[in-house]
């Protein structure tokens, strides 16, 4: 089946592998939301993440600008936890590392993601809220009717979902749209000229613990799919890899690019493995 941008984020994110969500065609999966299921895949090191991309990836994506300036989302950043915001940063400002990452790219530029002040799109909070109804509307379409025909047991939290996506009216789904529609432009404007990325956490932190209470789940969840919903609601490749750790556990960044950058994303990839200090068990025995 296919799954959705944010599902296959969270899972690179927390088993520590890295993994490109990309433009490879999804003829013959099974949708969930048609506009926002997308392929990627996962492997353990960069050199394999390339390799398969070579072959998955259609050939429009190759000859884009190579990277040359990379941008940091501190909106999106302000999402995560302050312990996942500081071992990430560490991570990128390593000495040596930092300075020969600037040699090669330039000095990383802070900016917002969502700029203030443009109604039209709002913060990263409306972004979820656009990205909530466009994806509901489109499960429900997907699946609306086999819901309503077999009532299946949902675990705690879907069912509640599925009745969400049920309510959604043309109207909400339009003017979702709309705002989608200003989120692709300004990420087109954000993302230019040619070679330009954007920095953000793959996830608010680590992978959540078995017990934790079901309110900072549902907190966790909704920061999570902010992030997803950028990239997401844009249309555009991000490959994301663990960079640092917390407890043992890994943390992972996310890099945005361009349309059409999903090959030279994956070449950057490499630039990145060679130069910064990786989550440490990412070359370890399986």
């Amino acid at each position: 089946p296919g799954a959705p941008f944010g599902c296959l984020r969270h899972i690179v994110d927390f088993a520590a592998s890295d993994q490109l969500m990309a433009g490879v065609s999804m003829e013959g999966s099974r949708p969930l939301a048609p506009s926002f299921d997308t392929c990627g895949w996962f492997t353990r090191d960069m050199a394999l993440l390339e390799r398969v991309g070579r072959v998955l990836l259609d050939s429009n994506t190759a000859g884009a600008a190579p990277v040359q300036k990379w941008l940091v989302a501190t909106d999106a950043f302000a999402l995560a936890d302050k312990s996942t915001v500081s071992a990430i940063y560490a991570g990128m400002s390593d000495g040596a590392a930092f300075a020969e990452l600037c040699q090669a790219v330039g000095k990383p530029i802070e900016v917002k993601v969502a700029p203030e002040g443009d109604p039209a799109i709002g913060d990263l909070n409306e972004w979820l809220t656009a990205f909530r109804v466009l994806q509901a509307w489109e499960v429900w379409e997907c699946h609306g009717e086999w819901v309503q025909k077999a009532k299946p047991n949902f675990g705690p939290g879907i069912n509640d979902r599925f009745q969400m996506a049920s309510e959604i009216t043309a109207e909400q789904r339009a003017a979702a749209a709309d705002v989608r529609r200003q989120i692709s432009t300004q990420m087109d404007a954000l993302l230019a000229p040619a070679g330009t990325v954007l920095l953000v956490p793959s996830t608010p932190g680590p992978g959540p613990m078995l017990d934790t209470p079901q309110d900072e789940l549902n907190d966790f969840r909704m920061r999570a799919l902010t992030l997803t919903s950028i990239a997401g609601l844009a249309g555009l490749p991000q490959l994301n890899f663990p960079l640092a750790s917390e407890d043992g556990a890994p943390i992972g960044l996310g890099v945005i690019g361009a349309r059409g950058m999903d090959e030279e994303l994956l070449k950057f990839g490499l630039v990145l493995e060679k130069i910064l200090p990786m989550y440490p068990s990412r070359n370890s025995k399986a």
